[in-house]
């Protein structure tokens, strides 16, 4: 084998490996925050559910299947404004809210918020609340 297919032999196999590694370190964090018992809700900046908790889900009386790709008026009366979440993008840290939680059985519940953004390469690319308290 000449020694310039050789490298490149090598180089796709280091790059395959760092991709399977990369693939089963995300598997592993998803499956983490999924099965947490922390009340995760991850949304977009359209206001879509892209990721729940069990244990939110639970609380609210769906399944994460029936969660995920609905809007959040699903489970929040009152969702973010949009200044809302541009102030969460300008905190270092979490902040906290109050918003009542809606039920899968229509009841509605006020409830203490942590919210904060993700950032992607300097950007919001989501956001996330965390239920801390039922109120």
């Amino acid at each position: 084998m000449e020694p310039l297919i050789q490298e490149y032999e090598l180089e796709k196999s280091v790059d395959e490996l760092i991709q399977k590694e990369l693939q089963e370190e995300t598997f592993l964090i998803h499956e983490f925050f999924k099965n947490s018992s922390v009340n995760i809700l991850i949304f977009d900046k359209a206001n879509q559910i892209i990721f729940v908790s069990n244990s939110f889900a639970k609380l609210v009386g769906y399944t994460p299947f029936e969660l995920v790709g609905e809007n959040l008026s699903k489970v929040l009366a009152n969702p973010p404004s949009e200044e809302e979440k541009i102030d969460w993008e300008r905190a270092e840290n979490f902040t906290s809210s109050v918003r009542e939680l809606v039920l899968s059985t229509g009841e509605k519940i006020p409830t203490l918020f942590y919210s904060n953004s993700i950032k992607e390469f300097g950007t919001i690319a989501f956001n996330s609340l965390v239920v801390n308290a039922i109120l």
